[in-house]
């Protein structure tokens, strides 16, 4: 495994949403909060507060509607490249527990 908890990734380009092929997932960015070592390596990224402000409100409510968590998503390691971190953690958890829409 290439990366650690805690690391900032940023999602590479072309990379769609795993249960939703309609959403570009390009440039969202957040800190890995999960690691799986498995036949093919994945990460559990909690998202930034950027990327949870500038999330497209039909993103969050087909989430919601499916029963699954908007603020954070698991992709295979080779779909994600370390980046620099953009806010604090807290940031992220004020959007998070905000009342989006």
């Amino acid at each position: 495994m290439k990366f650690k908890i805690g690391q900032n990734v940023k999602v590479k380009n072309g990379v769609l949403c795993p249960d939703d092929s309609e959403f570009d997932l390009s440039g969202w960015t957040g800190r890995i909060i999960d690691l799986v070592e498995d036949e093919e390596p994945t990460v559990c990224i909690e998202f930034d507060s950027i990327t949870l402000k500038d999330m497209p409100e039909k993103y969050v409510k087909k989430s919601e509607q499916e029963d699954l968590d908007w603020s954070r998503i698991s992709l295979y390691e080779t779909e994600v490249e370390p980046t620099a971190s953009r806010d604090t953690e807290q940031d992220a958890k004020n959007i998070r527990f905000a009342n989006r829409y």
